[in-house]
Parts: structure tokens; C-alpha cells; sequence
């Protein structure tokens, strides 16, 4: 049966998640660098051999070059999309310290500083999982994951794409992990996961896909520190990318040394009629939506249909938030009758975030905290390290 028209909608996500390649493609290049070589000898003949009049492919990032499966009569055209592109080009003589003072100039010293205070206030370790991992430990860190993503855009009063497809994303990603497509990076505070990324790995390049971080931890960067621990990783194995994808968000274009265009293209059997006649559609549909995409149309629609969700799946967006004073008042202090506390487990206050916040201030280690409840005074405790001793009182 004649089919018409073969469609790759988002060839960038189909590269990295899937693993797929085009039919109509026999060979893809990153600069010299050959990155896929097609298998298929039957496909070095006619590319609508499958029954296809043309082939149409968008999102394909314009730093990769591609070789038409096809002889001379099979016409190809590309064109340009309004999406722009983020990532870390790595080249030889590249150095991971060098590139950050370089790149992010001012806030180097910040990125490093939160570095540094992490690292020295809690038993910090980090965990790379691509080859290799038990069906234990990633339930465990993908469940994590999930929570973090929950919890974080819930307070950006937001739903994550992901969010919506994780039941399949948790049953492919395993498998992608063990055949080396994928990997989990994980940064732990003793045990616990207190960041957690998903990237895709072509050949090369990774991209990072998926990532969160525990709220509670805030006041330490801790996406921007994962940032400087993956290029570090691709650095250190010879990757040539760091993608960071599309999307017009800052921190990709403040870590950013390369910023690239997207391209869409179609190929068709430039001695069919049909063939052509149909390229010219699919070309004048797909230059429509990049009018109204740099019209900012796109960006109005997924407001809107973000609201819709938020009302859908009953997110309040004025949720009553738990407030509270704090002072420092010295080592020394007026109160003598409490009891210890175990901050993680009160659980409808937020003392792991109040304690960290502390932690980030005074430059305390986790391991020399401990919090109070004051004795006989309402909703007051004590957080209290060597040096340093903070009251916070809840407000009802």
C-alpha cells in the first residue's frame, strides 16, 4: 500500500531517548568525527522504497551533518527553525577550570564557594551509573528522582512534561542504562540522594535530560554543582558535547559555550509529481508554525494548557506557606529545659531546610547539629551546633 509521507516530528529527542535514525539517512557526522554509519544495503536505493513519497524531519540540531540515503534523483531541502540550542563544545586542550572562570566570569566564585561548603559540611559522595545497575537501586533512585521533580515544580507551581509519561520512562530506562544509552548521576548526602540526573548518551555527546535536586538543599546550587560533576565526567571520557537541548531557559545559555540552530528537512522523489507536490505542503505547514512560534504563539499555548493542568490535577497555587522568625543569639542562651528533636522526622514542619539553611550560614557540619524543642514556650526550638546557636519560633 503507497503510504504518503514519513514523519519525524522531533528527530533531537528520537536521536537521544530512542536511539532512532531516519530510513532516509545512511550516515550522521559530528565534524570529522563519523557517529553512525547505516547497516542497511537495501537502503542505499530509492528512499521511498518503504512505500514513502517524501520524508519530513524536524528538530535536527545543526551541528550534526547527515548523508541522504539516495541517488541524484532524490531531492533534499532544509530548512531553518526558530528553536536554539545550549551546550558545552569540548575541544582539545579543554580545561574543565579554565572553561568555568571563562564562562561563568562573576559567579565562577559562587559556584565554587557552594562547592566547597557542601562538600566540607556533609559526608558528600557522588555516583555515576551508566553500564551497570541493580533493579534495586534504580527503583530506588528513579522513585527519588520523581519525588524531586514533584516537590520541586510544585513550588514553581508547575507540572513537569516527564511527569506525565514516568510509568514508561521508569519501564525503558533500566535497559538504556545497562546498554550504556543512558546513565543516572547522583549526588548523595551520606545516603541520601540529594540530586539526581538523567542523561542520554550518542556515541559522544550526552545530554541531560531529566534532573532535579532536594528543595531543602537550596542554598547550595546543587544543579549547578552537577553541572560542573558531568562535564567533568564527559571531559574526562572524551565526549566532544554536553547538550543541554532546546529551550530558552538562562542557565543553559550562562553555561553555554555553544549556542546552535535547529533545522527541519524534507526529502522527496523530485521526478514524482506527487512527491513534490506533497514536499511543498509539509514545507509551507512547517514554515507556518515557526512563523507563529517566533510570534511567541507556542509559548502562550503551554501557558495555558499549564493552567489547565494546575486546575486538572487540583495544584493550589496559593498554598499557605509555614512561616517563622529566626535569631542568632550566641552559644550562650537563656533557655535550660528542652528535649532533642530528630528534625527528619517532623515532618509537617520544614526544620531540614531551616537546618541547612543554618548549616550554609554558619559553615557548620551536619554531623555537629542537633535541634531543640524549648520546654514550656510554644512552637519554639533551638538549632545548635559548636559554634553557632539559632531560635526559630513557628507561626500559627
Amino acid at each position: 500500500m503507497r503510504k504518503y509521507i514519513h514523519r519525524t516530528p522531533n528527530f533531537f529527542m528520537d536521536l537521544f531517548v530512542e536511539q532512532k535514525i531516519p530510513k532516509v539517512y545512511s550516515r550522521i557526522r559530528l565534524g570529522d568525527h563519523v557517529l553512525h554509519t547505516s547497516q542497511s544495503e537495501k537502503n542505499q536505493d530509492h528512499a521511498s522504497d518503504d512505500g514513502h513519497l517524501a520524508y519530513s524531519v524536524a528538530l535536527i540540531p545543526d551541528y550534526l551533518e547527515f548523508d541522504v540515503i539516495a541517488p541524484k534523483h532524490i531531492k533534499s531541502k532544509a530548512h531553518n527553525q526558530t528553536n536554539l540550542g545550549y551546550a558545552v563544545k569540548i575541544t582539545e586542550g579543554f580545561k574543565v577550570e579554565d572553561f568555568l572562570k571563562r564562562q561563568l566570569k562573576s559567579n565562577y566564585r559562587s559556584v565554587k564557594k557552594r562547592l566547597v561548603r557542601l562538600e566540607s559540611c556533609y559526608k558528600i559522595h557522588y555516583d555515576f551509573f551508566h553500564g551497570a545497575i541493580t533493579p534495586e537501586k534504580y527503583s530506588y533512585l528513579m522513585h527519588c528522582l520523581y519525588t524531586m521533580l514533584t516537590r520541586r515544580f510544585e513550588q514553581r507551581q508547575d507540572i513537569h512534561e516527564k511527569l506525565k509519561e514516568w510509568d514508561e520512562l521508569l519501564k525503558v530506562t533500566k535497559q538504556k542504562i545497562n546498554e550504556k544509552k543512558a546513565s543516572l548521576f547522583v549526588i548523595y548526602d551520606d545516603t541520601i540522594p540529594i540530586d539526581i540526573s538523567l542523561n542520554y548518551h550518542f556515541k559522544t555527546i550526552m545530554f541531560g535530560a531529566v534532573s532535579s535536586y532536594d528543595i531543602d538543599y537550596y542554598k547550595f546550587g546543587l544543579g549547578l554543582i552537577e553541572k560542573v560533576k558531568l562535564l567533568e565526567w564527559c571531559h574526562s571520557n572524551n565526549y566532544k558535547l554536553l547538550d543541554f537541548g532546546y529551550g530558552d531557559l538562562n542557565y543553559k545559555s550562562n553555561w553555554s559555550n555553544y549556542v546552535y540552530k535547529f533545522k527541519y528537512e524534507i526529502s522527496f522523489d523530485r521526478r514524482s509529481l506527487g512527491a513534490t507536490l506533497l514536499a511543498k505542503l509539509e514545507g509551507a505547514k512547517l514554515h507556518a508554525k515557526e512563523y507563529l512560534k517566533s510570534k511567541k504563539v507556542d509559548i502562550l499555548y503551554r501557558r495555558i494548557r499549564t493552567v489547565m493542568r494546575l486546575k486538572k490535577n487540583k495544584i493550589s497555587t496559593t498554598g499557605k506557606a509555614i512561616t517563622y522568625e529566626k535569631s542568632n543569639i550566641g552559644h550562650n542562651h537563656s533557655h535550660t529545659e528542652f528535649e532533642k528533636v530528630n528534625y527528619r522526622d517532623q515532618c509537617s514542619l520544614p526544620f531540614k531546610a531551616i537546618v541547612n539553611d543554618f548549616i550554609y550560614s554558619t559553615k557548620e557540619t551536619k554531623d555537629s547539629i542537633e535541634v531543640l524543642k524549648v520546654i514550656n514556650e510554644q512552637n519554639t526550638y533551638l538549632i545548635r551546633g559548636k559554634k553557632n546557636v539559632q531560635t526559630i519560633i513557628f507561626k500559627n
